[in-house]
């Protein structure tokens, strides 16, 4: 809601971006979003994500507000999305 956004979204968004790191539940599902489905193959999920951040790069309209942060310039959404991929980089183990 506007009011988390207003209130406890912008405040974490302010101490992530003081710790220049994030931690959230990595299991929670994005609101409104289409599950991600759980693959053994990593690969189509890296062609995703760059696929995903080229759009990012060169979109030059107006932003959507974050569903958590709010309002947020072009800075600090590339500031959230490259905390919140470097976060599930945590769950990532070499066997």
């Amino acid at each position: 809601s506007a009011l988390f956004q207003a209130t406890v979204g912008s405040a974490a968004f302010a101490v992530f971006r003081l710790r220049g790191k994030m931690s959230h539940g990595l299991t929670e599902p994005i609101p409104g979003a289409p599950a991600l489905p759980q693959a053994s193959d990593w690969k189509p999920g890296v062609l995703r994500l760059r696929a995903a951040v080229q759009r990012f790069q060169s979109h030059a309209g107006p932003l959507q507000p974050h569903f958590a942060y709010g309002a947020l310039n072009k800075a600090d959404f590339a500031l959230a999305h490259t905390l919140h991929v470097a976060n599930h980089q945590d769950e990532i183990t070499v066997a």
